[in-house]
């Protein structure tokens, strides 16, 4: 009877250092992993970059995309503006033959904004 409790102790001993040593070596792999990975991306940092003529010309190619798109934008606002203003004019001319006043101004375009 000793014997079967001395057996079960070291069995359980076994299967604790057992499940220890892999949770250990898991940590090894992921340490060695992440040298790796370190030494990987010291690699990339000696690596050549753009030059600076480069970079300054794709940041000029930036701007000049950026000043389109705002440009593109007043121009969207501006159309928007002088539909609404040409909506409301045909709508008082299909009130009826008579509705439009054309003794009053002519609509002045709408600010850029």
């Amino acid at each position: 009877m000793e014997m079967l409790i001395l057996l079960v102790g070291v069995t359980f001993i076994g299967l604790f250092l057992l499940a220890a040593g892999i949770k250990l070596g898991r940590k090894f792999q992921h340490y060695d992993n992440l040298k790796t990975v370190n030494g990987e991306l010291r690699e990339q940092l000696t690596k050549r970059r753009h030059t600076y003529p480069t970079a300054d010309g794709l940041e000029d190619a930036m701007a000049v995309a950026i000043d389109l798109l705002l440009r593109e934008e007043a121009a969207n606002k501006y159309r928007s503006a002088r539909f609404n203003q040409l909506n409301e004019i045909l709508g008082k001319v299909r009130e009826g033959p008579l509705s439009y006043d054309s003794d009053r101004q002519a609509d002045r375009p709408p600010d850029n904004g």
